[in-house]
C-alpha cells in the first residue's frame, strides 16, 4: 500500500482548504481533482476525499464521482478511504458521503474506522459529537481531520492466510442462524478459515442480519454498539426493497459512530429473500460465499 495519502478534492472549497492543511501537515500527500479520478488504477491507495457542499448541502461533483465508481471499470482493492465533508446543511451531504463510501467499498476499498469528519456551517456539531466544548471549534475541526489522516496512514490491509472469523447472527429465528453458521462454516473450511470460539480472538467479524423494515432492529443495533475495533463484513438478507438504505445505517452505526472498519466488499446482499429463503437459493448463497472468500484473501 502507498505510504502517502491521495487527497481527492470534490467541489469548491473555502474554509476546508485551511482544515486540510492541518490534516496532512505531517504526512506525504498528493492532490487530484475529482473529475480526474479514478484514473484507471486505484488499488493499494490511502484515499482522503475532501468534500464541500453548496448552500443546499448538495455537491454535483460528488454525485458524479459516485456514479462513475458504481459504473465499474476501476478496482480499489487493497485501498482504504475516509472523507472530510464541509457543508452549510449536513443532511443531504451526509447521505451522499455514505453513498460514496458504499460505492467505494463495493469496488474493493476498505473503510477506515471513524471514516468521516463532517462540519456544519457553525461547527457546533463537532463539539456536540466529541463532548469537548473547551476547544475552539475550528481548532477541533483541524484536530479531527488530522486524526483521520493518521488513521489512514496507520491502516494496514489484512495479511493473506487462514483466518478466524467471529460469527454474529441477529436473525429472529435461532434455527435459521444455526443453519447459516453451519453452511458458512463449511465454506470457510474449504478455504482454510474457521469460526472463532465464543469469546475467543478473531481476525474479523461476520454479521448476519435481515432487513425486514429498512431500519436495523434493536438487536442488530445493540450488537453493532458492542463491537470492539474490528474489520466488519455483513451478509444482509433483504426481503424488503431498500437494502442500500439499510446498509447505509449499518455503516453509520458500526463505523462512523462505532469502532469498526468495514472490510472490502463488506456487504453481501441477498436481495428479495428472507434469510431462510436465501440459504436455499444457490445463487444467493454463492453471493455470501464470495464475501467469505474475500475476507480470507
Amino acid at each position: 500500500m502507498q505510504q502517502s495519502i491521495q487527497l481527492v478534492s470534490v467541489g469548491r472549497h473555502t474554509r476546508l482548504g485551511d482544515v486540510l492543511e492541518r490534516a496532512v501537515e505531517d504526512v506525504s500527500f498528493e492532490t487530484v481533482r475529482s473529475e480526474d479520478f479514478p484514473d484507471g488504477n486505484a488499488e493499494k491507495r490511502r484515499l482522503l476525499f475532501a468534500i464541500s457542499g453548496d448552500g443546499t448541502g448538495a455537491n454535483d461533483e460528488l454525485s458524479a464521482l459516485t456514479r462513475r465508481i458504481l459504473s465499474g471499470g476501476c478496482s480499489f482493492e487493497g485501498s482504504v478511504c475516509g472523507a472530510v465533508a464541509d457543508g452549510e446543511r449536513g443532511g443531504a451531504l451526509h447521505a451522499d458521503v455514505l453513498k460514496l463510501l458504499l460505492a467505494l467499498n463495493g469496488a474493493g476499498c476498505a473503510i477506515a474506522n471513524g471514516p468521516c469528519v463532517e462540519a456544519s456551517r457553525n461547527l457546533k456539531n463537532l463539539s456536540y459529537q466529541s463532548g469537548d466544548e473547551k476547544i475552539f471549534p475550528f481548532e477541533l475541526y483541524g484536530m479531527q481531520a488530522r486524526a483521520l489522516a493518521r488513521r489512514l496512514m496507520a491502516f494496514e490491509a489484512e495479511e493473506e492466510g487462514a483466518k478466524r472469523l467471529r460469527f454474529v447472527s441477529t436473525l429472529e429465528s435461532e434455527g435459521a442462524g444455526r443453519d447459516w453458521r453451519e453452511a458458512l462454516g463449511r465454506e470457510l473450511a474449504k478455504h482454510g478459515g474457521a469460526f472463532a470460539e465464543d469469546g475467543g480472538p478473531a481476525d474479523a467479524t461476520l454479521l448476519l442480519c435481515e432487513n425486514t423494515s429498512n431500519i436495523p432492529g434493536e438487536t442488530t443495533l445493540r450488537m453493532l454498539d458492542g463491537f470492539d475495533a474490528c474489520a466488519l463484513s455483513c451478509i444482509v438478507a433483504s426481503p424488503r426493497f431498500g437494502a442500500d438504505f439499510y446498509c447505509m445505517q449499518i455503516l453509520e452505526r458500526a463505523c462512523l459512530q462505532g469502532a469498526c472498519s468495514l472490510a472490502p466488499y463488506g456487504f453481501a446482499v441477498c436481495d428479495g429473500a428472507t434469510a431462510a429463503e436465501a440459504l436455499a437459493v444457490d445463487a444467493m448463497f454463492e453471493n455470501a460465499g464470495r464475501a467469505i472468500r474475500k475476507l480470507l484473501q
